[in-house]
C-alpha cells in the first residue's frame, strides 16, 4: 500500500482525462486506444453513468467548453483547428528544471491497513446489512443531520422564507432520527427503482405508477419538506458565498496530500498551461511541462494526447519509463517513453478507485440538485453502502457457520441495498404493495349524519316531512333517535318515504 495512507487520488473534473484533449483516431497514426494516462491506468471505456460520480468536489458539475459534449472534431476540420488556442509557450519548464517537492506531513496508522475481525463485536453480534451500513453512516451522523436540519428550518421560517411550508398542508414539523433514517432509505430506494421523469411519480396514483413503495417510507409532502430544509452543518457557522474550489491546496493545508487529473479551463489552473493543443501538436510522446503555485504542482504530459494533472505529492523532476506500442516505419514496435512519476503513481493507485466507481455506478443515490454539497451527501450514502457491503461479504466468508449470516448464493449489492431499506422501514421481504386510499372525512358531532335509527314513541306527533310539504298534520308515533334530528317524528314505511326524504341530501326543508 502507498506509504501515505491518507493520500487521496481523485478526479477534479466531471470528465475523463481524455475529454481534455479529444483524440483524433483518423488523423493520428499512433492512436491505439491506450489508457488515458497510460496502458495500465484502467481509464479506457468508462461508462457515462460513472463519469457523473467522478466529480467529488474539485469543480462544479457543469461541462466545460471543449469537453466530450463538443465531440472529438471541431467543425473547421481536424480537432482543435477551428480555434487557435493561443501561441505555444517555448519557455515551459520540463524534466531538467529544478522543482522543490513538498514536505509531506507525517502519518502513523494505529494499526495495519486492512479489515480486522478480531473484535467480538464484529465476530458475533453483527449479522444484518443495516448494522454494517451503520459502521460508516453512524447514529451520531444522523443526530447531527437532524439537529442542523431543524436549526436551518427554524432560521428560514422565522426569516419569512419557504412560506409554502407554513400552510396547513405540509406544514413543517421538527424532524427526528427515525425520519432522517427513512429519508436515507427512500433515497436508496430511488436508486433501485428509477422513475426518470419527476420525483412525484413515486407517489402517483396513475395505473403505471400506483403501488410503488415510496409512499410506505415517507409521504410526498414530507419528503419535499425534508429535502428543502436538509442541512449537514450548523447554519449559524456557514460562510455566505463559500463556493466549491481550490480543493488540492485546501486538502494539503489539512494534512491530506492529493493527486488527480484536471481540465485546463478550471478556475485557478495556470494560464501558461492552457494552450495545451498548440503546445502538444508537434511534440514527441513523453514530452512534459509544469508549473508550481505554492504547494500545488500542475503537470502536462504528452502520451496519446496531452493530459493535465494536479498534485501536492510529487516533484516534477521525478520520472519513470513507460512502454508504449508505436509505429516505427511500417510496423508497430514497443518503445520506451518518459513518464512523470506523478502520472506513474496516479495510474498505480487509481485502479482501486475505478473499481469503486464501477460499483457505485449502478443503483446509486445520485440525483440532480441545485446545491453542490447535496451531491457529496448522496455520494457519502453510496460509499457507506458499498463499504458496508464489502465488509459484510468479508465477514460472511470468515464465519460461514453462522446461520444469521446465511444469504442466497447470488447475494449482491442490490440485495444488500434492499435489506437496508427493509430493516430501516420495518418492511417484509414479500408483502402487498401499498395503494392510495382516500381517507373519508370524519364528520363533526354537530353535523348531520344519515346513519340514524327510527324508533316508536308512546305519544303521537305530526310528521315533519308531510307538515313541511303543506299536507297538514299527519300524526305518527315513529321518530328518529339521532340527537341531530331532535326526536322529529316522521313516517317510516307503510307507503310513506318520509324517513328517507328527511335524511337525504336533496331535502330542501328545514331540519331545525
Amino acid at each position: 500500500m502507498y506509504q501515505y495512507a491518507y493520500t487521496i487520488y481523485l478526479f477534479y473534473s466531471d470528465e475523463d482525462p481524455a475529454d481534455e484533449e479529444p483524440a483524433d483516431e483518423d488523423d493520428d497514426p499512433d492512436w491505439e486506444g491506450d489508457g488515458d494516462l497510460g496502458e495500465g491506468s484502467g481509464e479506457t471505456g468508462r461508462p457515462p453513468a460513472k463519469r457523473r460520480a467522478d466529480s467529488l468536489g474539485g469543480t462544479s458539475g457543469n461541462r466545460g467548453r471543449g469537453g466530450r459534449a463538443r465531440g472529438g472534431r471541431a467543425r473547421g476540420g481536424r480537432g482543435g483547428r477551428a480555434r487557435s488556442g493561443g501561441t505555444a509557450n517555448t519557455s515551459s519548464k520540463s524534466y531538467n528544471d529544478a522543482d522543490t517537492k513538498n514536505d509531506l506531513p507525517p502519518f502513523q496508522p494505529n494499526r495495519p491497513p486492512g479489515i480486522h475481525f478480531g473484535r467480538q463485536v464484529l465476530r458475533g453480534s453483527m449479522t444484518t446489512a443495516l448494522e454494517f451500513f451503520r459502521l460508516f453512516f453512524t447514529s451520531e451522523m444522523i443526530k447531527s443531520v437532524v439537529a442542523h436540519t431543524n436549526s436551518y428550518a427554524y432560521m428560514k421560517l422565522v426569516a419569512g422564507g419557504y412560506t409554502t411550508y407554513t400552510t396547513w398542508e405540509g406544514a413543517w414539523e421538527q424532524t427526528t432520527d427515525d425520519e432522517i433514517n427513512h429519508l436515507i432509505a427512500l433515497l436508496i430506494y430511488f436508486g433501485l427503482v428509477r422513475v426518470d421523469t419527476t420525483v412525484e411519480k413515486y407517489w402517483s396514483t396513475k395505473t403505471l405508477y400506483h403501488g410503488l413503495w415510496a409512499r410506505k417510507i415517507l409521504s410526498r409532502t414530507r419528503y419535499k419538506a425534508l429535502m428543502a430544509f436538509l442541512h449537514v452543518v450548523d447554519p449559524a457557522d456557514e460562510q455566505p458565498g463559500d463556493k466549491l474550489g481550490k480543493l488540492v491546496q485546501d486538502l494539503f493545508l489539512h494534512a491530506t496530500p492529493s493527486s488527480g487529473t484536471c481540465r485546463t479551463n478550471r478556475e485557478g489552473f495556470p494560464k501558461s498551461l492552457r494552450n495545451v493543443k498548440v503546445w502538444a501538436k508537434k511534440l514527441e510522446r513523453g514530452s512534459m511541462r509544469w508549473e508550481r503555485d505554492s504547494n500545488v504542482l500542475a503537470i502536462q504530459w504528452v502520451d496519446n494526447k496531452a493530459v493535465s494533472l494536479l498534485t501536492s505529492i510529487d516533484s516534477a523532476n521525478e520520472k519513470e519509463v513507460a512502454r508504449r506500442r508505436m509505429k516505427v516505419g511500417d510496423v508497430f514496435e514497443r518503445v520506451d517513453v518518459d513518464q512523470p512519476y506523478a502520472f506513474y503513481r496516479y495510474n498505480q493507485y487509481m485502479n482501486a478507485v475505478d473499481r469503486s466507481d464501477q460499483i457505485l455506478a449502478c443503483h446509486n443515490v445520485y440525483r440532480k440538485c441545485y446545491r453542490w454539497w447535496k451531491t457529496l451527501f448522496y455520494h457519502l450514502i453510496d460509499m457507506a453502502v458499498v463499504n458496508g457491503f464489502l465488509l459484510f461479504q468479508k465477514h460472511r466468508a470468515t464465519d460461514p457457520g453462522n446461520p444469521a449470516l446465511q444469504r442466497i448464493s447470488t447475494y449482491n449489492i442490490v440485495n444488500f441495498r434492499e435489506e437496508i431499506i427493509r430493516q430501516i422501514c420495518g418492511l417484509e421481504e414479500y408483502d402487498r404493495p401499498p395503494v392510495y386510499e382516500a381517507v373519508q372525512a370524519v364528520p363533526r358531532h354537530d353535523l348531520f349524519c344519515t346513519l340514524h335509527i327510527p324508533k316508536t314513541a308512546e305519544s303521537r306527533k305530526h310528521c315533519v316531512v308531510c307538515y313541511g310539504k303543506g299536507k297538514g298534520q299527519k300524526h305518527v308515533t315513529t321518530y328518529c333517535s339521532a340527537p341531530q334530528c331532535n326526536n322529529k317524528h316522521m313516517h317510516v314505511g307503510a307507503g310513506y318515504d318520509c324517513f328517507e326524504v328527511w335524511h337525504s341530501s336533496d331535502y330542501t326543508g328545514k331540519r331545525t
